[in-house]
C-alpha cells in the first residue's frame, strides 16, 4: 500500500506533466534535508522523509490543510513543471538554448564580482523564475516551497538570506513573509542586494500577475540572468552551502539537467553558432579554444556557394566565383545575387575548378592530406570583406584566417561524413617566419589536431619562408592530397623553387592563392600545377571543398 506522500507526489506528476515518469523514494527518518527532488529531462525523482511534519499557522492563511500536502505538491511541481516545460508551463528554462544564454550571463556578472559557484548560481536564478511559474499554476499555493526555505533558514547564509527574500518578493504574500520572518539577520548588505534586484527587475511585492508576466517572459530571461546575478553573486563566500531548491543545488553539488545536455559536442557546436550569430561573444561558461572548436566544427557543416557541374566531355567543374549575366545558358538556376537597387539576378560562374587533376603517380586508395605551407603571417588577418568582428572570433570573422580555417574544417568534417577520415592521416604545417607542424594525427585524433590549429593564429612577425627540411619530409613517401594556401609572396621562393617543384610534383597537390599573384603562384602555374585565385571568404571554402571531395571520390 503507497502512502500519502507517495499518492499525493504521484498525482502532481500525472496532473502537470503526464509525459515524464515520477519516481518517488523514502529517506532515512530523520534527514537533514527532508525532501529532495530532481529530473534528468526522462524521469523525475523525489524522495521524502515520511517521518518529517511541517507545519505552521500560516498554512491555513495560504488555504493549505497540512504542510504535507503542501510540500507534496509544490516540490514535485518545481521539477516537472517550474523547470521543464509541461502542460501548464514553459519551464525555466525549458531547453539547453535558454539555459545556455542564461548561465552565460551569469558567469559575466560572477566574473564582475571576483565570484566562484556557476553551477550554483544558475540554478538558483533559474529557481526564481521556475518557483514563480509554479506559483500560477491552480492548486499551488508555494507553501510546501516556503517550508522547505524554513529547513535552509536554521543560520542562513548572505546570499541564501538574499535568495529567499527575493523569492518572497517575486511570488510570495503576507503570510509566506511572516512565517520566515524570524529566521531573517537582516544585515544591511543583503537586503540592499535583493531590494536592488527586484527594483531592477521592476518586480512588486504581493502583486503576483505583475511578477509572474515579468518572469515568464522568455525574451527578458537573459538579462533577467545578469541582473539577479550581478546583485546575488557578492554576497557568495564559504558560509554558502544551502540547497536553494530540491534536487541538490549547494556549491558542491549541482544538479541540472541542462548543464549535462550542454556538455554534448553537438550541442555546443549549435550554442557556440546561436552565440556567434547573435552576437553574445565567446560563451563565459567555455573554455576559448572549446567555443573556438565547436563554432568552426558548426560552421564546416554550412552548405557554401558552390555546387557540382558537368560539361559535355564529361569532366567535373566546380564554380566557386560568381557574376551577374543575363545569358541563360550560362546562368545556374540555383544561384542568384542581389544588384544596387535589392533586386534578384541571374549569375554564372566566373572562375571554375577544373578537376580532376593530373598527377605522375597513381593514387592510393586513402592518401594522408596534407594541408601545408599555411601562411600564417600577420597579413593573414586582414578583412577580405567589411564587418570584420572579433567578438566571437579573435583574428576577426571576416579575416583570411577565419575562412582558411573554415574551409579546412569543413573539408575535414566532409571525410568524417564519408567515414574516410578513419583511413586518412592529417598534418598541418603552419609557416610564417618560423615554422608549426602539428606532426601526423590519424583520423581518431582529429579533434586534438583541430585544437592544434586553432591555438597556433596568424603570428605577430612579418613574412613568409618555407623550411624545407620540414617539406623533405612531408614530401617522403606514398602520393598524399597536398594543399599550399598563401596570400602574397614567400620570401625565399627563389633559393628553394626547384626543389619545392621537384619534391611536390608525386603529391595530388593544389595551390590557392588569396588575392594577387605571388611570384611563387605564378611559377606553380607555369610548372602545369593546380593554382586557383580567391577574391571571397566562401569562394576559398568552397574551393578546399571541392579539391579535396574531387581528390576522395
Amino acid at each position: 500500500m503507497i502512502s500519502q506522500h507517495e499518492r499525493l507526489v504521484r498525482e502532481t506528476g500525472r496532473r502537470l506533466n503526464p509525459s515524464l515518469p515520477v519516481e518517488y523514494e523514502v529517506l532515512p527518518k530523520g534527514s537533514t534535508i527532508p525532501v529532495k527532488a530532481w529530473t534528468d529531462l526522462r524521469t523525475a525523482v523525489v524522495q521524502m522523509d515520511e517521518s518529517w511534519k511541517p507545519q505552521g499557522d500560516f498554512l491555513a492563511r495560504k488555504g493549505e490543510k497540512t504542510g504535507i500536502e503542501a510540500v507534496c505538491r509544490d516540490i514535485p511541481a518545481h521539477e516537472v513543471a517550474g523547470h521543464n516545460n509541461s502542460e501548464f508551463t514553459q519551464g525555466c528554462p525549458g531547453n539547453v538554448d535558454f539555459h545556455a544564454v542564461m548561465k552565460h550571463q551569469v558567469a559575466k556578472a560572477l566574473k564582475e564580482a571576483g565570484k566562484s559557484g556557476l553551477d550554483y548560481l544558475t540554478n538558483a536564478v533559474q529557481d526564481i523564475h521556475a518557483n514563480t511559474i509554479v506559483r500560477g499554476i491552480s492548486g499551488h499555493s508555494n507553501a510546501g516551497l516556503t517550508l522547505f526555505y524554513e529547513k535552509n533558514l536554521i543560520n542562513p547564509s548572505r546570499f541564501f538570506e538574499a535568495f529567499a527574500k527575493l523569492n518572497l518578493v517575486a511570488w510570495g504574500n503576507a503570510a509566506d513573509i511572516t512565517h520566515l520572518r524570524p529566521y531573517f539577520k537582516n544585515v544591511a548588505e543583503v537586503n540592499a542586494a535583493w531590494k536592488n534586484a527586484a527594483k531592477e527587475l521592476d518586480l512588486r511585492l504581493g502583486d503576483l500577475g505583475h511578477n509572474r508576466k515579468i518572469l515568464t517572459d522568455k525574451s527578458k530571461w537573459e538579462n533577467q540572468a545578469y541582473i539577479i546575478a550581478k546583485h546575488l553573486a557578492p554576497l557568495l563566500d564559504d558560509h554558502t552551502c544551502e540547497n536553494t531548491c530540491s534536487h541538490g543545488n549547494t556549491p558542491g553539488e549541482c544538479n541540472n539537467p541542462f548543464d549535462e545536455e550542454l556538455r554534448e559536442p553537438v550541442v555546443q557546436r549549435r550554442v557556440a553558432k546561436e552565440f556567434y550569430d547573435g552576437k553574445r561573444g565567446i560563451p563565459a561558461f567555455m573554455k576559448k579554444t572549446d567555443a573556438l572548436l565547436r563554432l568552426y566544427e558548426a560552421l564546416g557543416e554550412m552548405p557554401v556557394s558552390a555546387r557540382a557541374e558537368t560539361q559535355s566531355l564529361g569532366v567535373p567543374i566546380i564554380p566557386y566565383q560568381w557574376k551577374p549575366t543575363d545569358d541563360l545558358t550560362k546562368a545556374s538556376l540555383t544561384k542568384f545575387g542581389i544588384d544596387a537597387s535589392g533586386g534578384l539576378v541571374l549569375q554564372e560562374p566566373s572562375a571554375r575548378l577544373d578537376i580532376p587533376f593530373h598527377y605522375t603517380k597513381q593514387q592510393v586508395d586513402h592518401p594522408d592530406l596534407v594541408v601545408a605551407v599555411l601562411d600564417r603571417s600577420p597579413s593573414m588577418l586582414e578583412a577580405l570583406e567589411s564587418g570584420n568582428d572579433t567578438k566571437y572570433v579573435p583574428w576577426g570573422d571576416k579575416s583570411k584566417w577565419h575562412y582558411m580555417l573554415w574551409g579546412w574544417f569543413a573539408v575535414t568534417n566532409d571525410l568524417v561524413k564519408t567515414g574516410k577520415i578513419a583511413y586518412v592521416r592529417n598534418n598541418a604545417l603552419l609557416f610564417a617566419t618560423q615554422t608549426k607542424e602539428s606532426g601526423v594525427h590519424r583520423g581518431t585524433q582529429l579533434d586534438a589536431l583541430r585544437r592544434w590549429i586553432l591555438e597556433h593564429p596568424p603570428s605577430q612577425t612579418e613574412g613568409t619562408s618555407l623550411d624545407m627540411a620540414v617539406l623533405r619530409n612531408n614530401c617522403a613517401g606514398t602520393p598524399k592530397v597536398f594543399i599550399t594556401m598563401s596570400d602574397g609572396e614567400v620570401s625565399n621562393w627563389k633559393d628553394v623553387k626547384a626543389e619545392y617543384l621537384l619534391l611536390t610534383s608525386p603529391h595530388l597537390y593544389a595551390h590557392v592563392q588569396i588575392g594577387l599573384a605571388s611570384e611563387m603562384s605564378k611559377d606553380l602555374r607555369a610548372a602545369g600545377r593546380n593554382v586557383y585565385s580567391v577574391q571571397k571568404g566562401k569562394d576559398m571554402v568552397a574551393l578546399m571543398r571541392g579539391i579535396v571531395a574531387e581528390a576522395y571520390q
